[in-house]
């Protein structure tokens, strides 16, 4: 059963601590290492994630899932937007997690994007494992919005 859950595709695995020949957590250490949490990185206002493509090649070459995400607005992305309200730019990337079919991730987040991350951490605590913000400072985030609504509303 044990090795069944590490080495084959499953939606859930419900494990005894007093396995015979191996006990649950042992297993469930072998099932986190082949399929650890993925890591969603997210950029600044402003800015692509192609910033993070050295950073996305060597997670993936080290065997974790990464995925770079423009905010909406930004980057590569083509979404028109009216608001860069952390809370609602959070149910965005939510949704995104969902339809990937991510149900548990480490978020890596630079600048606005922090918030947005802290945003969707407290939305959703069961979707995200960890937080990682990087020059975390809502200034260009305050100043991107009020051009936004300028841009806008005129």
């Amino acid at each position: 059963g044990g090795r069944l859950a590490v080495t084959c595709e499953y939606d859930a695995v419900i494990l005894d601590v007093n396995l015979p020949g191996a006990d649950g957590w042992t297993v469930l250490r072998g099932i986190r290492q082949r399929r650890p949490t993925p890591v969603l990185f997210l950029p600044d206002v402003g800015t692509s994630a192609r910033v993070f493509a050295p950073i996305l090649a060597r997670a993936e070459a080290l065997g974790r899932r990464a995925i770079g995400v423009d905010l909406p607005g930004f980057g590569r992305s083509r979404r028109e937007v009216r608001t860069l309200e952390p809370a609602h730019v959070a149910a965005q990337v939510a949704d995104l997690l969902s339809s990937l079919r991510i149900t548990r991730v480490d978020l890596v987040a630079a600048g606005f994007a922090a918030l947005v991350a802290d945003a969707l951490a407290t939305r959703s605590p069961a979707l995200v494992r960890r937080v990682v913000a990087i020059d975390a400072d809502d200034a260009p985030a305050r100043e991107a919005e009020l051009a936004l609504r300028c841009r806008v509303f005129g």
